[in-house]
């Protein structure tokens, strides 16, 4: 149907106001959990959303590859990530500009692909992961505080020439980073801490 049925309505003979479950043409499953009246979907690609005061926000991949390339869109609307869950390797799609905070937080990641159009990514965002390398897009200009803290098992890092912030603590308690390539020359903000408690500090030659 491309009836635009929405929970709590009453349109269409009150079909939405009675709902449970909503399944619309592209066979995504809308549900609301009757304690907190958040609503939750399921796109046709097993990632699951929570949709609150009209804000999308993807959570969890519920589906069973080990590798998976992120949605655009919840059902054409933009959405935020937060402290995503379901699979070790994620792969974001080409067009996505910004990471949010806490967006891959405590993830477990073992692999993250981020597009050259990433321009920013928020604090948090991808602190205690299990990625050994992870590469940095050429058009990134924004990394926030602590976004890559805790990630053990990080052993070197490029700072790509077209940052010019650079928050605080974003490389802190890394136990196995020894190599920045730092290449961010016109650099206008630098945050305190950024490479505290790793080898590459406690190496007196850098």
């Amino acid at each position: 149907s491309n009836l635009n049925i929405q929970f709590g309505s009453k349109d269409y003979g009150e079909i939405g106001y009675n709902a449970k479950i909503i399944t619309d043409k592209n066979g995504n499953h809308s549900f609301v959990d009757n304690e907190s009246k958040i609503e939750l979907i399921t796109d046709e690609n097993d990632f699951l959303f929570v949709k609150q005061n009209n804000e999308y926000v993807l959570r969890a991949y519920l589906g069973g590859n080990n590798t998976v390339t992120l949605p655009m869109t919840c059902n054409g609307n933009k959405y935020k990530i937060y402290q995503f869950r379901g699979s070790p390797n994620i792969i974001i799609p080409n067009g996505i500009t910004s990471i949010d905070f806490e967006a891959f937080s405590e993830s477990n990641l073992k692999r993250v692909v981020i597009p050259d159009t990433v321009c920013e990514i928020g604090a948090y965002a991808f602190r205690y992961n299990d990625f050994v390398k992870v590469i940095l897009p050429e058009n990134l200009q924004r990394i926030g505080d602590f976004a890559f803290e805790h990630c053990y098992l990080l052993t070197d890092i490029t700072i790509p020439p077209n940052v010019t912030y650079l928050g605080c603590g974003v490389f802190n308690s890394n136990s196995s980073l020894s190599e920045i390539n730092f290449l961010a020359f016109e650099l206008q903000y630098l945050g305190g801490n950024i490479v505290s408690d790793t080898p590459y500090y406690n190496d007196s030659q850098n």
